[in-house]
């Protein structure tokens, strides 16, 4: 999660509680990687550089959607030449105990259940041992009901 230093103690509270609502029934971002193609990485793994790379997809509701009020986010983050990467999403507006399913390029990478305020985040992080891809330029994200509706969609940044 991102440090404590930076959030207010109501998002810690959040994301305490968000935590323990995680469901995701296989590895974060299991099969990422065999199942769809990197884009090239907007940092070299062996550039010496040390600086901070983040990139940020916002998430918006299809036009003729069910979840119009719905709005979220996804932030991919590189640092120490490409060696530290964590990936977050975060959406809110829907309603509570809500199951919801995360997608990057149409792969699904977790579930999770809105809290009581409507809102769900997940995140992975190499520090963790979690799989994250080297790069995500171009790539779209998702976030779906558990039949399948888009709630909110967008892509990062191609270049």
């Amino acid at each position: 999660m991102t440090s404590p230093r930076a959030l207010p103690i109501a998002a810690l509270l959040f994301a305490a509680a968000l935590s323990a609502c995680s469901d995701s029934a296989t590895g974060p971002l299991d099969g990422f990687s065999n199942a769809a193609a990197l884009r090239g990485s907007s940092s070299s793994p062996n550039s010496p550089t040390t600086d901070r790379i983040r990139l940020i997809a916002r998430l918006t509701p299809p036009a003729s959607g069910t979840f119009r009020s719905a709005k979220g986010k996804a932030k991919w983050d590189s640092r120490e030449a490409n060696t530290k990467r964590e990936i977050e999403y975060d959406v809110e507006h829907l309603q509570p105990g809500m199951a919801i399913e995360f997608f990057l390029d149409g792969v699904r990478v977790g579930s999770a259940t809105t809290n009581m305020y409507g809102q769900a985040e997940i995140e992975f992080e190499t520090e963790d041992g979690q799989p994250v891809p080297e790069s995500v330029l171009g790539l779209t994200v998702d976030v779906r009901t558990t039949d399948g509706t888009v709630i909110v969609a967008g892509a990062f940044p191609a270049t």
